[in-house]
């Protein structure tokens, strides 16, 4: 009976409360995990880092086993190649290495990328199916883990990083083209844009609005790293 809930099918309702409520509730919530995280030895705070971190991981591996139960499951579809998935698989590790070098890419995939898709989820059905819940533990959570990395591991975001970023982000571009193209997939949405309204809607057809998203993606990853900069500026 339980379970059947969870396969209610309705329609996913955009800017609605169903929408942000639960974007409220894990802000709130990580507020004060990352409050208490502060005050913690660094073994500890390592810990709470990939507890938080394992959330979107096991949302993503909690998609693929249900889907596959279900015989949802398509090697078009379910696969972790989604750039929020794929940040959310690397998640646990790169938080309980502290890995410098993955830290500054998260940042900025995660802010620009995983922000995005909380604003416009790629999302159909509403609460209480299986795919809301999911869809907003793995990406609302992806969202706290910048700013844990900041405040508790206390990550300084330098030009370096946009760079590193630009770099590895344009190679999993490459990547996912060939691997859409052997699978007939979207992963990466390299291949046609999302069925739900986004900001590759203004940025015309494919494969245009690549072009046009990599000229906005660097647009925004100078805005995030604005903060940093000027801190950096007045304290010399």
């Amino acid at each position: 009976m339980l379970w059947s809930l969870f396969l209610a099918s309705r329609t996913f309702i955009h800017f609605s409360f169903e929408h942000w409520f639960p974007l409220f509730l894990i802000g709130l919530i990580s507020f004060f995990i990352i409050l208490y995280a502060r005050k913690q030895e660094e073994k500890i705070q390592t810990y709470i880092g990939v507890g938080l971190a394992c959330i979107p991981f096991m949302g993503v591996l909690l998609r693929m086993i249900i889907t596959a139960y279900h015989g949802e499951f398509t090697l078009q579809h379910e696969l972790p190649f989604h750039l929020c998935r794929l940040t959310a698989i690397m998640a646990p590790f790169v938080f309980f290495k502290r890995n410098r070098f993955w830290l500054g890419i998260f940042y900025f995939w995660i802010l620009v990328g995983t922000m995005n898709a909380n604003i416009t989820p790629d999302l159909k059905n509403g609460w209480p199916h299986y795919d809301y819940i999911i869809y907003f533990l793995t990406h609302g959570f992806l969202n706290v883990l910048p700013f844990y990395a900041i405040f508790v591991y206390g990550l300084r975001i330098n030009f370096k990083d946009i760079k590193q970023t630009f770099w590895v982000t344009n190679g999993y571009l490459i990547f996912t083209l060939i691997l859409n193209y052997i699978l007939d997939s979207n992963y990466f949405y390299t291949m046609r844009k999302p069925e739900v309204a986004s900001l590759l809607d203004l940025m015309g057809p494919w494969p245009y609005y690549i072009f046009a998203g990599e000229v906005l993606i660097m647009g925004f990853f100078f805005i995030f790293y604005l903060p940093f900069f000027l801190i950096e500026k007045n304290q010399r």
